[in-house]
């Protein structure tokens, strides 16, 4: 099977919805060096985005971790942590008082009212942080800069990006990777999948699809060559005509 095939045809990013949103494009747009490229990650769960990410930086590109800033952000004593607490209860913390973040996942994802609590809590202030960053970034004048989005699509952020790359992998390989990874159930498994958009709608949606279903050594090429093709800067600015 072909694997990070370009689906420029397929490219079609949602439209801001909200006149915040909009404005925060123009700027980040404006202020941005034509060869600098935003590349977005996204995908399942324990599909293999945090190690494709991991394989990016360690090329010298910037990469910034959505996932990463809400752990920041969870910190024992932040402004976050404590809303957190406050409404779901001291039961969610650790004899440390830190957030016991697989009690919390629990919670969250077997419930969309709490998940709808926790985001409220928590995603302006991702977005905050991922937007100061992408203007550092750019200021700096990298030429590619990685978006790592699990909820990419879920939270309509294809504005943010030039080229979205989504990483997928068979449901039973996620299953098990969740079982003998993180000591998972099938059914916490089974849940944690459902609550995410289906993964061939991602794969329509993005620009390149990695299917990481092998070895390390088989992800390995398959970056190499996507690598080759998106540090290509004439490729890239092709793909930002296509907005």
């Amino acid at each position: 099977m072909k694997h990070g095939k370009s689906r420029r045809t397929q490219l079609n990013p949602v439209s801001p919805v909200t006149q915040h949103a909009s404005a925060a494009k123009y700027e980040l747009n404006h202020m941005s060096p034509a060869n600098t490229k935003v590349i977005g990650i996204t995908g399942g769960i324990a599909t293999g985005k945090s190690t494709v990410s991991r394989w990016f930086k360690k090329k010298g590109c910037p990469v910034i971790c959505a996932d990463s800033i809400a752990h920041d952000l969870l910190t024992t004593g932040t402004v976050s942590y404590k809303k957190t607490v406050r409404i779901f209860t001291k039961n969610i913390l650790n004899p440390d008082k830190s957030i016991n973040r697989a009690t919390l996942a629990q919670m969250v994802f077997t419930n969309p009212k709490q998940k709808q609590k926790l985001e409220k809590i928590l995603h302006a202030r991702v977005r905050k942080k991922m937007r100061a960053l992408l203007k550092e970034y750019k200021k700096k004048k990298h030429r590619l800069i990685f978006l790592d989005i699990p909820l990419l699509f879920e939270n309509r952020l294809e504005w943010l990006c030039d080229g979205i790359i989504c990483i997928s992998a068979p449901q039973k390989t996620q299953i098990e990777r969740l079982k003998n990874h993180r000591g998972q159930s099938r059914k916490h498994a089974l849940d944690r999948i459902k609550a995410q958009m289906p993964l061939r709608h991602k794969e329509k949606k993005s620009t390149f699809v990695i299917k990481n279903k092998g070895s390390m050594a088989e992800l390995n090429n398959k970056l190499k060559d996507l690598f080759k093709k998106i540090s290509d800067t004439s490729y890239l600015t092709s793909l930002n005509e296509l907005k």
